[in-house]
């Protein structure tokens, strides 16, 4: 507001120096809001044309307000803009989430899976040592559940790899789809 008074007080002092000069009843200089608006409040240009009497208080207040309300308008489209880019932002992190949620399942249930085989090739294992007799039995279940173990983990090392796939895949998605939408 200060800047609007300063503005009109130094708009006033160049117009009360530099009077217009008149031809008969034409005025060589003339003045119009719309001029007025294109010119920084405060600032004088030889260009600018004035009508005898200057432009009145009002109609440089009438201007200000007219800035005033576009640069208000502008700002709220970049407001809504940005509040759509937080939104858009917002829904790819919920996705990743839950395609975190998703991998942190199956890994937990594949370890699962995986500590209860190790407890089994323990058992297998102590079964072996302490019953001869049953050797051929006891070796045949120490590498079934050796060889699931082995498929387990390569099923295991598959599923990480192919969700850091997805992951990376999405990711460049949504980048490439966030990218045509800017301007």
């Amino acid at each position: 507001m200060e800047d609007l008074s300063s503005g009109i007080n130094k708009l006033k002092n160049e117009l009360s120096t530099n009077p217009p000069v008149h031809q008969g009843q034409k005025t060589v200089k003339s003045n119009s809001v719309s001029e007025l608006m294109k010119k920084p409040v405060g600032t004088h240009d030889d260009s600018l044309i004035h009508v005898p009497g200057a432009v009145s208080e009002a109609e440089l207040k009438a201007a200000v307000m007219a800035k005033e309300k576009y640069i208000s308008e502008t700002i709220e489209l970049k407001q809504k803009a940005i509040q759509e880019e937080v939104s858009k932002l917002s829904k790819i992190e919920k996705e990743l989430e839950q395609i975190r949620l998703q991998e942190a399942e199956g890994i937990n249930y594949l370890r699962n899976r995986l500590e209860e085989i190790d407890k089994s090739l323990v058992g297998f294992q102590n079964d072996f040592k302490i019953k001869q007799q049953l050797y051929e039995e006891a070796k045949a279940k120490l590498e079934h559940a050796t060889s699931e173990k082995k498929g387990i983990q390569n099923d295991l090392t598959k599923m990480i790899l192919a969700s850091e796939k997805k992951k990376e895949q999405k990711l460049n998605e949504l980048l490439a789809e966030m990218n045509q939408q800017l301007p």
